[in-house]
């Protein structure tokens, strides 16, 4: 596929226009699930079903990968004494990008390139086979899919954690679907000449932004009904995704412009946010979604799960924002969406 200074195809860098995040590889697998007896994934305070089997999911990733953390070892960036621990091999550990990565610059973390959901599980019901949809976002995610395996069946042979109890359930089948770069499921979906998208949030969408309070004071909260913030939330999906292309491609030891990460990956946000305005929301339903109170186990502040859920249909000119709803449809959106949250469905109409 052509790469360069396309609108629809945005460059990473001024100078060096063979950058682009549509060179994004990703590929999807689906991972079916039985158990021995009804499983039933309780709902607590600031838990959700998918969040549960995503952590027992990292933390066998976790164990696939690290040997210190098979030695019994915290889990990385847990705080010991005050003092955050160090890895002995930061270097060449697999951890730090499946488990919980991190910017090179050590500013921020980034959502892990092995995103889950399973769908029936959100049904709050008992199930006793169940799928969930395994993303791997990104060139380090592809390449360690033997640990995503070995994953999956110490998740098998150890169980999950339900109620306080372990629940066994047997690894039935893995469709490992072909990995494609983001721009050639782009292409896919321009020749169709869409110009108009429904948008399912199937989970809760927790998009946090600067909302005025009275007396005009500012504030950041949540947004848990209304009208959809098409905009900012195309905005967020283009900056995280160029953002983390160029990360992915450092760590794989590609040629990367790391140094100028922020201003390639601002760059892509405004693009992104100029061209939704291009866009209408003709019909929508969000209703709220309340998940309660979850606390951070690093520094243990509480934090609001809130978000929405529902579906939006958008019309207008569609061709700029095709490599972001793309990339919402694959990765999701909004906060802690490798726990399952924020997955969005994209379908396309020609009317």
């Amino acid at each position: 596929m052509e790469r360069g200074l396309r609108p629809d195809l945005p460059a990473l860098s001024d100078s060096d226009p063979s950058y682009s995040p549509l060179d994004l590889p990703v590929a999807v697998w689906w991972v079916e699930w039985e158990g021995g007896s009804p499983l039933f994934f309780p709902v607590c305070e600031g838990k959700s079903p998918g969040k549960t089997f995503s952590r027992a999911l990292a933390t066998h990733l976790r164990l696939s990968v690290c040997e210190a953390a098979r030695r019994g070892a915290p889990p990385c960036g847990v705080k010991s004494g005050g003092q955050a621990l160090d890895c002995r091999d930061a270097a060449g550990c697999h951890a730090q990008w499946l488990y919980k990565p991190r910017a090179a610059d050590g500013a921020k973390n980034y959502p892990r390139p092995v995103l889950v959901w399973a769908p029936a599980l959100e049904e709050r019901r008992p199930v006793t086979r169940f799928a969930v949809r395994l993303v791997l976002w990104g060139r380090v995610a592809l390449g360690s899919g033997p640990r995503v395996m070995d994953a999956l069946l110490g998740l098998e042979e150890k169980g999950i954690e339900l109620a306080g109890q372990v629940a066994r359930v047997r690894l039935v089948d893995v469709k490992q679907g072909a990995a494609q770069t983001l721009g050639e499921r782009v292409e896919l979906v321009r020749e169709q000449r869409p110009m108009s998208a429904l948008l399912a949030f199937s989970t809760s969408f927790i998009h946090t932004q600067t909302l005025v309070r009275e007396g005009d004071v500012r504030d950041r909260g949540t947004i848990a009904s209304g009208q959809l913030p098409l905009a900012e939330i195309l905005a967020n999906v283009a900056y995280e995704t160029t953002a983390w292309d160029i990360e992915d491609r450092g760590a794989v030891g590609e040629a990367s412009p790391l140094m100028h990460r922020h201003t390639n990956a601002r760059q892509a946000r405004e693009a992104a946010r100029e061209a939704a305005y291009g866009v209408q929301v003709i019909a929508s339903r969000l209703e709220p979604a309340y998940g309660g109170m979850a606390r951070s186990k690093g520094n243990a502040q509480g934090y609001p799960e809130n978000g929405f859920w529902g579906w939006a249909q958008i019309s207008g000119n569609l061709q700029p924002l095709l490599p972001w709803l793309a990339a919402l449809s694959l990765a999701g959106g909004g906060q802690h969406r490798a726990d399952g949250f924020g997955v969005v469905g994209v379908g396309w109409g020609r009317d």
